[in-house]
């Protein structure tokens, strides 16, 4: 879905792109987005405030759901905005977009696009967090909630491959026209451009939860992708175009 924005698209490299097969993987579940913070506790009432989710305490943090998607927060002494980063930004449907941009406004939230509609996408928006996350805010009214995460890479359509190989998912167009890929209800969803790798950036990594860690981290690694601190039930991996990821296994 790429926004007529100011963004500078130029070139970063897909790193491990190449060295992966490209067959369907079995679909892990869309697990988290997490925030790397100077605030946890502020930053995750931020959103609980302005954009809703259920509240619950979890590794002793509170969090929030969407659906099945938890958004949660580690603490950061510096934090990267998580514009032009490989992950750029979050979105979240809402029911009116443009009432949602006029209380954000009324509360202080700093409106980075007013709302607008384009074709396909509908009427959509983009604010920022204080912690220097992008925020996108659509209105589809076939999922409400945590809609999308969106990457930028020097190949979308390359980016997809890799995703669908390593974590499964359905790759289809979103509303009929833009290359996506689906997971559940979740959309992963990307433009092209240059990039920072994520790790350390307000939109720290994605996450997908694996019924069999192990299972997963084997068959990762005969594609020649490794976890780092790979623990008997969560690990990273460095994915496509420097977005960092996290697997967890829960009970």
């Amino acid at each position: 879905m790429r926004h007529p924005t100011t963004w500078t698209l130029t070139t970063v490299c897909l790193a491990l792109a190449g060295s992966v097969s490209m067959a369907q993987a079995p679909t892990l579940r869309y697990d988290h987005v997490h925030l790397g913070t100077t605030d946890p506790v502020a930053h995750v009432a931020w959103y609980e405030q302005h954009i809703g989710g259920t509240p619950f305490q979890e590794a002793n943090q509170r969090r929030l759901m969407f659906g099945g998607t938890r958004l949660q927060c580690a603490k950061m002494e510096q934090v990267k905005p998580s514009e032009g980063s490989a992950i750029d930004h979050i979105a979240f449907s809402v029911p009116d977009v443009r009432a949602k941009v006029q209380a954000m406004q009324a509360a202080g939230v700093k409106i980075v696009m007013p709302p607008r509609t384009l074709p396909v996408i509908g009427v959509w928006a983009i604010v920022e967090d204080p912690f220097r996350v992008r925020v996108e805010l659509v209105q589809d009214p076939d999922l409400q909630g945590f809609h999308h995460a969106h990457l930028r890479v020097e190949d979308p359509s390359q980016a997809y491959a890799w995703f669908v190989s390593a974590f499964g998912g359905t790759r289809t167009p979103f509303k009929g026209q833009l290359d996506a890929v689906k997971y559940g209800d979740v959309w992963l969803l990307a433009d092209q451009g240059a990039a920072a790798p994520s790790i350390g950036t307000a939109i720290d990594h994605l996450g997908w939860g694996p019924a069999d860690l192990a299972a997963t981290a084997a068959y990762l690694k005969a594609k020649g992708i490794d976890m780092t601190a790979a623990g008997r039930t969560a690990g990273y991996l460095e994915g496509v175009g420097g977005v960092r990821i996290e697997l967890v296994q829960r009970q």
